[in-house]
C-alpha cells in the first residue's frame, strides 16, 4: 500500500510540524521513518483524527511512499467519556473477541532490504526494539504472509512498567492487513504463531463485558476487546482492571513535586507508593530521602542560628540578627519568636523545582 492511499500527507507532515505527531528517521536509512502520536495529542482528546489515530507506530518507505508496517489503530477504554462509539449503548449486540491486555512495550514487525526488524511504537532504536529484534532473530522464524503486519507484546522484566513478569517472551497479538487495515482472527493468527515458534495471546471465550468489568486480578492489566470487520479496522476497546488503573495513575503522576507535596501533608508516602513497581518505588524513596534530608539540614540550622540569637528582646536587634541569613532561617526565627508554625517556611524552602513525571516517556495513556 501507499502511504498516500491511507492518509493525507500534506496533513501528516504538518502534524509532525505541529508536534501532534513524532516522526523518527531510520539511522541506517534514511528514506524509511516511523510515524507515532505524541505526548500534545495524548492529553488532548480534541486532537485525535483520522491521521493521528493512525499513527501508532506506522513505517514509511519515502522511497517509493510503501506502507513497510500498519500497526493498531489508535484505540480507547471502554466507556471513554469523549468517544461515542466506546460506549456501552453504542457497541454492536455481537460478542467480541476478547483477548489478554498485556503490559509490555508493542513490538511491530517489518522488512527491508532482506531483513526482519521489530521497532517499538515511535522508534527504531529504543532498548525494547533491539531486545526484541535480537530475540525474534535467536527464537522465532519470519514465517508471516507478506501484506501482513505482526504485533507483539514484548515482555522481559527489565522492561517492567506496572505488572511484573518473570519471563522473556514475544507474544503474538494480531497481525494487521497493510492494505485494510483488517485484523486476523484469533484461530487464523494461533496458527501463525504456531508456524513462528512465539505464543499468541490468550483468548477468553464466554466472558460477558458486565462479568469482565467488575474483575480486578492482581498483577494483571486486564483485556482487548475486538469486534472484526471484513476489510476494514476493527472496533478494538479496553477493559482495565481498578487495581492496575490506580497503580498506572501513581506511575504516570509521579514526579519530585508529588512526593514533597505529600511529606509536607503529613501523608506517608511509603503507604501511598506501597504498590508501585520496585524501579519506580526506588526512585521515589531516593528523592524523598534527600526531600526529608534537606528539610532536617534546615531545622538543625535554624535550631543553631536560634540558640546564638542575641539574648534581648528587642525585636528590632532580633530582627537585624536573622535577616543576615538566608531564607528560611528569618522566616523560621520570626515563627519561633511569634510562636508560630515554622514548618511552612522549611517545606516551601525544600520544594523541588518543576520536572516531567517519572514515567511519561515509557507509560501510555
Amino acid at each position: 500500500m501507499l502511504i498516500e492511499n491511507l492518509l493525507d500527507e500534506k496533513l501528516l507532515l504538518q502534524h509532525v510540524a505541529d508536534k501532534r505527531i513524532a516522526e523518527q528517521k531510520n539511522r541506517w536509512w534514511g528514506n524509511i521513518k516511523i510515524y507515532s502520536y505524541g505526548r500534545k495529542v495524548q492529553y488532548d482528546p480534541t486532537l485525535w483524527d483520522e491521521t493521528t489515530e493512525l499513527c501508532r507506530g506506522l513505517i514509511v518507505n519515502w522511497d517509493n511512499g510503501e506502507v513497510l508496517a500498519r500497526p493498531f489503530r489508535k484505540f480507547f477504554n471502554l466507556e471513554t467519556g469523549y468517544r461515542p462509539e466506546t460506549h456501552l449503548r453504542n457497541i454492536p449486540a455481537s460478542e467480541p473477541e476478547v483477548t489478554k491486555k498485556m503490559d509490555g512495550s508493542l513490538g511491530i514487525l517489518w522488512r527491508y532490504d532482506n531483513d526482519v526488524f521489530i521497532s517499538t511504537r515511535g522508534s527504531f532504536g529504543s532498548e525494547q526494539s533491539r531486545w526484541a529484534t535480537k530475540f525474534f532473530k535467536d527464537h522465532c522464524k519470519d514465517v508471516f504472509p507478506a501484506g501482513w503486519t505482526p504485533l507483539f507484546e514484548i515482555i522481559y522484566p527489565e522492561n517492567r512498567i506496572v505488572v511484573k513478569y518473570e519471563r522473556e517472551e514475544m507474544v503474538l497479538l494480531a497481525m494487521v492487513n497493510i492494505e485494510t487495515g483488517e485484523e486476523m482472527r484469533h484461530a487464523d493468527l494461533s496458527q501463525w504463531a504456531e508456524k513462528a515458534g512465539c505464543p499468541v495471546v490468550q483468548l477468553f471465550n464466554g466472558k460477558s463485558i458486565e462479568s469482565l468489568r467488575s474483575e480486578n486480578i492482581p498483577n494483571e492489566e486486564g483485556y482487548v476487546l475486538t469486534w472484526h470487520r471484513e476489510s476494514a479496522s476493527p472496533l478494538k476497546l479496553k477493559v482495565k482492571f481498578a487495581e492496575y488503573q490506580y497503580i498506572h495513575k501513581l506511575v504516570t503522576g509521579l514526579s519530585i513535586k508529588q512526593i514533597w507535596e505529600l511529606l509536607r501533608t503529613g501523608i506517608s508516602v511509603e503507604m501511598e507508593y506501597n504498590n508501585l513497581p520496585d524501579h519506580f518505588k526506588q526512585w521515589a524513596d531516593a528523592h524523598m530521602a534527600r526531600i526529608r534530608g534537606k528539610y532536617n539540614e534546615l531545622v538543625a540550622t535554624a535550631d543553631s542560628i536560634w540558640n546564638k540569637r542575641p539574648d534581648t528582646q528587642d525585636r528590632k536587634e532580633l530582627a537585624l540578627y536573622f535577616t543576615q541569613f538566608e531564607y528560611p532561617i528569618p522566616s523560621v526565627c520570626f515563627a519561633r519568636l511569634d510562636g508560630k508554625d515554622e514548618s511552612d517556611a522549611i517545606w516551601k524552602a525544600c520544594r523541588p523545582n518543576p520536572e516531567d513525571a517519572f514515567a511519561t516517556a515509557v507509560v501510555e495513556v
